[in-house]
């Protein structure tokens, strides 16, 4: 969840619409009271191939800016850099880690650096997983801003940057300090709005911002990418142009023997196929990327035979 960030999730201040009686969970959520995340239906656009949010122009635009932030003789030229520190706390967390602190760079004039801070992640640094944020994206260099190293009145880029200290449990310790907490928010489309994108962002807006961000970022490493290679193949995955669902059935946290956890409830897997029904018979899709550990999951796709599921052997 990109705009969610320390108490954010559980603040009726930052908690999009609908949705504020989940920090009833703070003072113990009763069961009636908790947000059944799967009932909510989210808009659904007409076909698969809507209008594209992002021109060539804007992409190349906004992709070479990045470019410029993130290759080698940047720092010559704004004299400052951020090595945005990862977050282990859940994927959403570790994703936001990166986000943000891209979006400070790009409003301040920040150059940045691959992200560090691997600890509980069995990966030695940043390209273990993921190509240096230096190799260029753009497909031409299309960038005519001059970058300024404006005014930072914010300790964001040292927020977001520096060792992080973890809990005997796991958890983040600095997740919870009103430093990072503010700079976090200060980033909260839920929020500011349009109003948190870098200037340069306005105009291909939150959904696009994001999106190129971690396009530019999350570009997987040659042995990630050969891993992914073989374990689509491995799936027996469809030729390309293939419509698919991808759905990730965890039966996690939510899962564990307490009544309700961090706001949320154990939602059965027919619950979730109810959802694939609803899409996949607007689309007409019959491929199922299923993301799960679940044996119990995967012993019941049989009996969904108008679907083909692609998936990765429970061992």
């Amino acid at each position: 969840c990109i705009e969610c960030s320390s108490d954010e999730c559980f603040d009726k201040e930052y908690m999009p619409k609908g949705f504020e009686h989940v920090s009833a969970y703070k003072e113990g959520a009763i069961k009636d009271q908790v947000v059944r995340v799967t009932q909510f239906n989210h808009h659904l656009p007409n076909s698969l191939t809507p209008k594209k949010a992002i021109s060539e122009d804007q992409y190349n635009l906004a992709a070479s800016e990045l470019d410029h932030l993130t290759s080698p003789d940047c720092e010559s030229v704004l004299g400052r850099s951020m090595t945005p520190t990862l977050v282990e706390w859940g994927f959403g967390s570790t994703v936001n880690s990166v986000v943000k602190p891209y979006m400070h760079a790009l409003s301040y004039g920040y150059c940045i650096k691959n992200p560090t801070g691997f600890i509980k992640y069995n990966c030695s640094n940043w390209e273990t997983l993921f190509q240096p944020v230096s190799k260029p994206l753009a497909n031409e260099d299309t960038c005519q801003m001059e970058h300024l190293a404006l005014e930072d009145p914010t300790k964001c880029a040292t927020a977001f940057c520096g060792k992080k200290k973890y809990s005997a449990i796991g958890q983040p310790e600095f997740f919870f300090s009103s430093e990072y907490h503010e700079c976090c928010a200060k980033y909260s489309f839920d929020k500011h709005g349009g109003k948190m994108l870098p200037k340069t962002h306005v105009d291909i807006g939150f959904f696009g911002s994001v999106s190129l961000i971690l396009h530019h970022a999350l570009r997987p490493s040659k042995t990630l990418q050969s891993k992914i290679n073989e374990a689509k193949e491995n799936m027996k995955w469809p030729k390309a142009g293939t419509p698919m669902i991808g759905m990730h059935y965890r039966a996690g946290d939510a899962c564990l023997e307490e009544e309700v956890t961090l706001g949320r409830k154990c939602d059965t897997f027919e619950t979730y196929m109810s959802h694939v029904h609803h899409v996949a018979g607007k689309y007409g899709i019959k491929h199922i990327f299923l993301a799960t550990d679940s044996a119990a999951a995967i012993k019941s796709l049989p009996k969904y035979k108008n679907y083909t599921f692609h998936y990765n052997k429970v061992a």
